[in-house]
């Protein structure tokens, strides 16, 4: 059972925030890219978050699906076998619901089949400690945060709505952290975590003449409730430079 909102306390804990993987159809290099956030930044008090669509389901879409694809069975085996490799790395995390995510599930609305015949995404992933919320809060010691799929493309105006800074995924174009001060001297910032798809894949032909491109990376909020943006810079190839920024 999904939670409208997921409440964490984050004082004296950093988070990683992961955005958009659309696995399967995520950046080759993606996994080895939060591998080594890991290693360089996290401990075993850290909280994992993710923005939500972890998994594309391309076939599953609302919209005409692009046959030269995998079908819908293709793609879960094929996802199944990646996010083994992110809950290896990564076994408890946070996830927002989100329009990819809950592709199942819109489906079955729009179709007439009662929810109660679907299984939990955690049992259809096979993770056992991933859970999904409508949004997340996060109790830091700069302030509340919170932490949804996409709810404004405007900047500023998800963080003024919910009255605490605000973070969010699902517009792979932006890629920004802006700071805003209200009249009674509080700061709070407005993030966006850009993805970490193959931007390139047939499976994101619908977005080849959007302006501006996708952005690869990931959020990040320090022990101490500063957020930061972690860039996924590619070399001339495409591939991810090894370098953390």
């Amino acid at each position: 059972m999904m939670e409208i909102e997921k409440h964490l306390n984050a004082k004296g804990r950093s988070v990683l925030i992961i955005s958009d993987l659309h696995i399967p159809y995520h950046h080759q290099d993606s996994v080895r890219f939060l591998a080594a956030i890991k290693e360089k930044l996290l401990s075993e008090r850290s909280i994992i978050v993710n923005v939500g669509d972890e998994v594309d389901k391309h076939d599953l879409s609302m919209h005409p699906s692009n046959h030269d694809l995998d079908s819908a069975g293709v793609e879960l085996e094929k996802s199944k076998g990646y996010i083994k490799e992110i809950e290896r790395l990564f076994p408890k995390m946070d996830i927002c619901e989100s329009n990819h995510g809950a592709l199942i599930y819109r489906r079955a609305k729009k179709d007439g089949i009662p929810l109660d015949y679907l299984k939990p995404l955690n049992e259809v992933y096979e993770v056992k400690r991933w859970a999904w919320h409508d949004a997340i809060i996060l109790s830091t010691k700069k302030g509340p945060v919170y932490i949804c799929h996409g709810k404004s493309a405007s900047f500023g105006k998800l963080c003024k709505e919910v009255g605490m800074s605000a973070v969010q995924g699902h517009y792979h174009g932006k890629f920004s952290l802006n700071w805003y001060r209200n009249p009674r001297g509080v700061d709070r910032f407005d993030m966006y975590v850009g993805c970490l798809i193959d931007y390139k894949h047939l499976a994101f032909e619908y977005g080849k003449n959007n302006l501006p491109k996708p952005i690869l990376g990931v959020g990040y909020i320090d022990e101490d409730g500063n957020p930061y943006l972690i860039k996924m810079s590619l070399d001339k190839k495409g591939r991810w430079d090894g370098l953390i920024v």
